[in-house]
């Protein structure tokens, strides 16, 4: 039978179960944490701000740089911290084959978490992440936020493509960590496979505010708000952008442009 088939009582020493479900439930948390932000920022990075017409505005940057300043937190969290007394995704993997009960069972995890490669994509990341906690997030490198050399800036860059790996990396670990009692780890209003009741709300609450956002947009209006402007505006969008344009007036009950 499957790792991922047999009931933790099988698996695991009795004598440690009730301590590896309590590990397991708060890396839980902060998994979801972490899934829901990367989930918001996704939705933040495909919303159309500038073609909508928007103007820079400081609560949307906020909300960007303080979901991807507390991802790269987690992060370090649940996975990189080096403090001896921290929880973290590597000590409660490293103690779950210490206390599995056979050694059957011991060899086939290690051969999945070397299918996983964990530890390979971590290394990829560690001292990119490292750097960014120790010297700008949680602390303030002097040099570094007064004086930063270009190379340096490259050597902090993390980009949401990055986050998304590492994301999926945790994920992966955690669900084989898990065993048969596997978990959502994305809130239940933001979980694809959800099923809401008729009549629900399906959309996402970041969904329905950027719909609100959109809606009062000048330029999605400007074909019945600004008649004689229009035609000269359209002129200069591209067919994607017109396209993206008309997908949003649609969604509002709005004829094509």
């Amino acid at each position: 039978m499957r790792l991922e088939e047999m009931k933790l009582e099988d698996l695991i020493d009795p004598d440690w179960l009730d301590r590896y479900k309590k590990e397991t439930t708060a890396l839980w948390w902060q998994l979801v944490r972490l899934n829901a932000n990367l989930f918001i920022l996704k939705k933040l990075a495909d919303f159309p701000f500038q073609l909508l017409g928007f103007i820079r505005q400081p609560f949307w940057d906020l909300v960007r740089y303080s979901l991807f300043e507390a991802s790269v937190m987690i992060i370090w969290r649940v996975a990189l911290d080096t403090d001896p007394h921290a929880l973290t995704l590597r000590r409660l993997k490293n103690s779950i084959v210490q206390n599995l009960r056979e050694e059957k069972h011991r060899s086939q995890l290690k051969r999945l978490l070397r299918k996983i490669d964990f530890e390979g994509a971590m290394s990829d990341f560690e001292p990119r992440v490292r750097d960014l906690r120790h010297k700008l997030l949680a602390h303030m490198d002097r040099d570094l936020n007064v004086d930063p050399r270009p190379e340096q800036i490259k050597q902090f860059s993390l980009y949401f493509a990055d986050l998304a790996v590492l994301q999926d990396k945790l994920n992966s670990l955690f669900e084989l960590l898990c065993f048969s009692e596997q978990r959502l780890l994305l809130p239940i209003d933001y979980h694809p496979e959800v099923r809401h009741p008729p009549g629900v709300e399906t959309r996402p609450d970041i969904e329905r505010l950027l719909d609100c956002a959109a809606k009062e947009s000048a330029l999605l209006n400007m074909p019945e708000r600004q008649r004689e402007v229009w035609p000269l505006w359209r002129k200069n969008l591209s067919p994607e952008e017109l396209e993206v344009l008309n997908k949003y007036r649609v969604k509002f009950g709005l004829p094509e442009a």
